[in-house]
């Protein structure tokens, strides 16, 4: 008979490569945001570092406006056995980051503070090609706000967000002594091959387990992580009922071109934290959907900050609906990020 034990499942493969996120920094200080996405976008600049771990494409840069693209795949997918939601927040951070950018003369820096997504259908690998259009709604001296949409090839909506951005000089930033662009970047300066389980075998225990069985089981080892926390290198580490611990070492591979880690790093870890907590509190049969992820960022994370922990707990526990927080820190306590979600149950038997 076969084996059907989750260490028999099959282990999917691909290889990811990226730029040195110093000499994307250096190049776009030299040059309008515009002109650096639209090298982005032609091929001439490599993409930033995360977009190639979650397959996202620059398709069109506009005056104050963008197009993403990405094609969903199973090592995007969460425990459910649909497109994790930190894919929508990091679509939806870059798309509306670029429509805010490309209006931005060379030198300043934004940064992310507050980044709201609503989640309004599922995404899966069947969905086919999607894309996110993002808006400049408003362009300051000092805070940006852009909307950015998810659609399908059908122009179907599938969530929608809005970011708020700090923007600063950043002086030491702007006017650093390798301000130059660089003659030539590397798109394969560092690789990395991720592995992870057929996620149909987690999404099949996830339905047959009680909640936190199923999540105590993947945060001590005994069943895989989620496809998509391979993909990005974060793990559930602890789990007990009605909250959670997620762990991330943040390295290179998760940078924007700011020369930080990326809007969706903080906004996947956070969206794992409160989804899987609530999930804890679940019978067999029963799922559960995100409605709303609302994530602001404090400080920006950097290879430099070593490990970060995402905290989530349960903060309303209904029947129906619930809702979580969660907090990300350092080892030594120091907070980069917070959030909460708001998530709906799915009865098993409407399943």
């Amino acid at each position: 008979m076969p084996d059907d034990s989750p260490s028999a499942t099959t282990t999917r493969r691909r290889t990811i490569s990226w730029a040195n996120p110093d000499d994307l920094a250096r190049a776009r200080r030299a040059t309008t945001g515009k002109d650096f996405f639209t090298q982005v976008a032609t091929g001439e600049i490599p993409p930033p570092p995360l977009y190639n771990a979650v397959d996202i494409a620059i398709t069109d840069v506009g005056d104050g406006a963008s197009v993403l693209t990405c094609q969903p795949g199973e090592h995007l997918y969460n425990p459910m056995g649909i497109v994790h939601g930190g894919l929508h927040g990091t679509l939806i951070d870059s798309a509306a980051g670029v429509a805010l950018q490309s209006t931005l003369p060379e030198g300043p820096r934004p940064a992310t503070v507050r980044l709201s997504v609503d989640f309004l259908r599922p995404i899966t690998a069947e969905t086919g090609l999607i894309r996110c259009e993002g808006k400049l709604i408003k362009g300051g001296r000092q805070i940006g706000l852009s909307d950015a949409n998810i659609l399908d090839s059908n122009s179907k909506l599938l969530a929608r967000g809005q970011v708020t951005f700090a923007l600063s000089p950043s002086a030491a930033w702007a006017q650093a002594e390798d301000a130059t662009p660089p003659t030539t970047i590397d798109p394969a300066w560092r690789t990395k091959e991720v592995t992870w389980a057929d996620p149909t075998q987690l999404t099949k225990l996830a339905n047959d387990l009680v909640g936190i069985e199923f999540a105590d089981k993947i945060a001590n080892g005994e069943l895989p992580q989620a496809p998509y926390a391979a993909t990005l290198g974060f793990r559930l580490t602890e789990a007990a009922p009605g909250a959670v611990t997620f762990s991330c070492e943040p390295t290179t591979m998760h940078y924007n071109p700011m020369g930080s880690a990326h809007g969706g790093l903080a906004f996947s870890l956070i969206d794992s934290a409160t989804g899987i907590s609530t999930a804890t509190n679940l019978q067999p049969g029963e799922f559960f959907t995100t409605v709303n992820t609302t994530v602001e960022f404090y400080r920006a994370i950097t290879e430099e900050t070593g490990m970060v922990h995402c905290r989530g707990h349960v903060v309303r526990d209904g029947r129906r609906v619930k809702v979580a927080d969660a907090t990300i820190t350092d080892d030594a306590g120091t907070v980069y990020g917070r959030g909460q979600s708001t998530c709906l149950v799915i009865p098993a038997q409407k399943r």
